[in-house]
């Protein structure tokens, strides 16, 4: 029944995500192309401490890839890639961008399912989910495959909402809700007119259109932040240690109330 209950969450969220998909980005013009690579490098090899080196010749598992902006980037470090996402116009998209950007070769399996049924007769040495794992009904499961496929010494790098983030953005669904009585179109009428700064703001620094926010921010029908030390103990069942993390989880006190342990404690006991 709960396997069932999964994968009925799973594919209410494609349905969202099919109308506008969250992930796609305006890569094609080369002033944000340019900016956003600029990013994703500043973020792997200077604030997460991953040098480029490590990709050369690695073999990288994405888990939920969405349209592929992030995999291009791997791709030109020079990893060989496994993709996996639910969504056909995602990956559809995927192949769009690496015929674009001349990166077949580096494409080594597009996989369109779901992420609970992915199996592999290798493990890799990087394992990346980017913003998945928090709108999946079992995001301790998705985990579960995710260390399974990973190597020995290998890099496991996860980007989820933690439970103590999007408060701002929990309230808003709460009055959209409300309002919306379920209804698409009153969602985007009611969302554009009363949180308009918020989606201005996502529209400029993240590069997706302005439906594309709302769908993802209002009408997304799983969205449930991860708690920080139930993520640590993910990887402490799996015996992968903690190697760095974006931004700096201490101090504990914005993350944890103040009768919690800290994360040096949690570390230390564990």
């Amino acid at each position: 029944m709960y396997k069932n209950k999964t994968l009925t969450i799973e594919k209410k969220v494609l349905k969202n995500y099919l109308i506008h998909s969250p992930s796609k980005i305006s890569i094609e013009k080369k002033y944000f192309r340019k900016e956003y690579f600029k990013n994703r490098e500043r973020l792997f090899f200077d604030c997460l401490k991953l040098p480029k080196k490590l990709f050369k010749e690695s073999t990288l598992l994405d888990f939920g890839c969405g349209t592929g902006e992030h995999d291009i980037c791997y791709a030109m470090w020079g990893s060989k890639l496994t993709l996996i996402d639910i969504n056909p116009v995602s990956t559809a998209q995927v192949n769009k961008y690496f015929t674009k950007f001349k990166l077949k070769k580096s494409l080594k399996k597009l996989i369109t399912n779901s992420i609970y049924k992915f199996k592999s007769k290798n493990k890799f040495d990087f394992v990346i989910s980017d913003g998945v794992l928090h709108h999946t009904q079992d995001p301790k499961r998705a985990f579960n495959i995710m260390a399974k496929n990973l190597k020995p010494g290998g890099f496991c790098v996860l980007e989820v909402a933690f439970d103590t983030s999007h408060f701002q953005r929990s309230l808003h669904r709460f009055i959209i809700d409300y309002l919306s009585d379920g209804s698409a179109k009153k969602v985007e009428k009611y969302a554009s007119t009363l949180f308009f700064e918020t989606i201005n703001r996502a529209h400029k620094f993240g590069g997706r259109s302005r439906k594309q926010i709302i769908y993802d921010f209002y009408t997304n029908p799983k969205h449930k932040g991860i708690n920080l030390f139930q993520i640590l103990s993910w990887f402490k069942n799996h015996n992968i240690k903690y190697y760095s993390s974006y931004p700096s989880i201490e101090p504990e006190g914005f993350i944890n109330n103040l009768n919690s342990e800290t994360f040096s404690e949690f570390l230390k006991k564990n």
